[in-house]
């Protein structure tokens, strides 16, 4: 058995991807049923279940139609696609794409260690990003994080393959690097230290070069077309949330304060490896002395360390430069770091390297079975601040508060859909969003019942006139005779961190009811505050 493990570590590694993949799907399937959605979530998954109801033979442009008018990084709502075509219109079906990524990941990683050092430390490698927790978690939400993490890890993966960009995994590199930039827009940051590796290992080699260059070409050609028919929103977005003065709402802003959250993060995910890496990685400093001999020495398993380490710490660089700290967006370093990590254990005397696997074989295989065994509703601890009962799913009332919230979400958007036609002759503008209850789960919830629900949301600290035009009772949406829509308005009334747009909501609504909105239903929410929706007077006049 050891044999064929180590003459087959990524089958192996594959095998054991194989058996996680089908563990968290069980997982999913009775955990994730129940709503109580991370907001983020619920707009991902809401775009999987849009792609998924455009798939038709007779229309087989409607999906890239729907994928150009999105917003968000596509790839992985497009994977989710299959799971949802070959199972249920379920969310939990759209959820069972985030297992086989993780698969992906663990076998690129373990096939990236197999460039450093021996088989049988690959099959480490893979176990280690297969047990780490942030990934286990991941696996069981849909963020974006993971399927950049994959394609990251493939894209390195396939580089180190070409042999310094001399043989057919050129494409696969390109190809891998263009999926890369359509995981998530922040992974374009990551882009730079893949063309400095590819660099690094192609050398002066005018036809290696050439190749480097054929194959950025390549990935040009699969993530830019989507970047140009969203540009404006996509720029606008990244200067704005990710340089600008947004970029403050959502982490922090000094140097050292950014490199204490990034190092805190990379450490929370390399937390397996970390404890033998670490002094593995100082004992090799300190008995090496670099220099234009230590260059000259380079093994080519060095070499590919080293460009490895180049885009590692150039992408950690480019996290630095903002002051977003976004979620998990150190994920795809992570995954990088790990073979290195592993590669320089390797090093080590026989009888330390064969207590450094024990430890890592040991706590990659406790620490999944300890996080599913604790009962987690949700990765996000989020979920509990906001409802205490929904911080396990042991505790009092959690499955209780979960399907609150879902019969929430489903009250709300179901007199929606009545009040618009199903969106047909109304739009909504909704104020107030929080953790819980947001403009993204109507949107998901309105996909569920197959139609399409595009949730404005006005800025809340807009100067007079901005706040003035967000109130008009007319939308600038269209009905199919041209004529406006009427607009109607969700007011989240909620004490407890509404999201930046919404900050002033009670202002708003102030506002709303001087400028002639009046309440047409309430719905109280699960813990402490309501969901009102309010009408014009001129459209509840006019019958409309």
């Amino acid at each position: 058995m050891q044999t064929w493990v180590v003459r087959h570590p990524l089958a192996t590694i594959a095998l054991v991807a194989l058996v996680h993949v089908g563990a968290t799907a069980v997982w999913i399937w009775h955990h994730r049923a129940l709503g109580a959605l991370d907001p983020d979530e619920a707009g991902y998954i809401a775009d999987a279940l849009r792609y998924q109801r455009n798939v038709s033979p007779d229309a087989p442009l409607a999906v890239p139609q729907r994928v150009g008018e999105t917003v968000t990084a596509p790839l992985v709502p497009l994977l989710a696609v299959v799971p949802l075509v070959l199972g249920p219109r379920d969310v939990r079906s759209a959820l069972l794409v985030q297992p086989v990524l993780l698969a992906v990941a663990a076998v690129a990683a373990a096939g990236i260690t197999r460039r450093l050092t021996t088989a049988g430390w690959a099959v480490v490698a893979g176990l280690v990003v297969l047990g780490s927790p942030p990934f286990v978690l991941a696996a069981s939400a849909f963020w974006l994080g993971l399927g950049a993490a994959a394609a990251m890890a493939l894209a390195v993966w396939a580089l180190l393959c070409s042999d310094g960009l001399s043989n057919r995994w050129t494409w696969a590199f390109g190809l891998a690097t263009g999926l890369m930039a359509l995981t998530r827009t922040m992974a374009l940051g990551f882009v730079p230290g893949l063309v400095l590796a590819g660099l690094l290992l192609a050398g002066r080699d005018p036809r290696r070069l050439g190749r480097l260059a054929l194959a950025l070409l390549l990935a040009a050609g699969v993530a830019v077309p989507w970047y140009l028919a969203q540009r404006e929103e996509i720029f606008g977005y990244l200067v704005g949330y990710g340089y600008g003065a947004r970029s403050e709402e959502w982490g922090e802003g000094g140097a050292w304060a950014r490199l204490r959250l990034r190092l805190g993060q990379m450490l929370v995910g390399l937390m397996v490896v970390a404890p033998v890496a670490i002094p593995a990685v100082a004992a090799y400093l300190a008995r090496t002395r670099p220099g234009p001999r230590w260059v000259r020495g380079w093994t080519p398993e060095r070499r590919e360390a080293v460009a490895v380490a180049v885009v590692v710490l150039t992408g950690f660089a480019a996290l630095l430069s903002t002051q977003n700290s976004g979620l998990w967006f150190e994920l795809p370093l992570v995954v990088l770091t790990v073979p290195l990590g592993v590669a320089v254990v390797a090093r080590w005397s026989p009888g330390l390297r064969r207590a450094a696997a024990v430890w890592l074989v040991v706590v990659s295989v406790a620490l999944p079975l300890g996080l599913r065994l604790d009962g987690l509703t949700h990765a996000d601890a989020a979920f509990g601040v906001h409802d205490r009962r929904l911080a396990r799913l042991e505790e009092p009332g959690g499955r209780e508060a979960a399907e609150e919230w879902r019969a929430l979400d489903e009250q709300v958007t179901a007199e929606l859909a009545a009040l618009t036609d199903r969106g047909r002759t109304g739009a909504v503008a909704m104020t107030g969003n929080t953790f819980l209850f947001n403009s993204n789960v109507v949107e998901l919830e309105a996909e569920l019942d197959l139609w399409y629900a595009r949730v404005e949301v006005p800025d809340t600290r807009a100067d007079a006139a901005g706040r003035s035009e967000q109130l008009s009772p007319l939308s600038t949406e269209e009905m199919v005779d041209g004529t406006q829509k009427e607009r109607i308005l969700v007011v989240v009334r909620y004490d407890r961190d509404p999201f930046t747009p919404d900050t002033e909501w009670r202002r708003f609504e102030e506002e709303a009811r001087a400028a002639g909105w009046e309440e047409v239903a309430v719905h109280p929410m699960p813990v402490d505050g309501e969901v009102a929706i309010l009408r014009h007077r001129s459209a509840l006049a006019g019958g409309r």
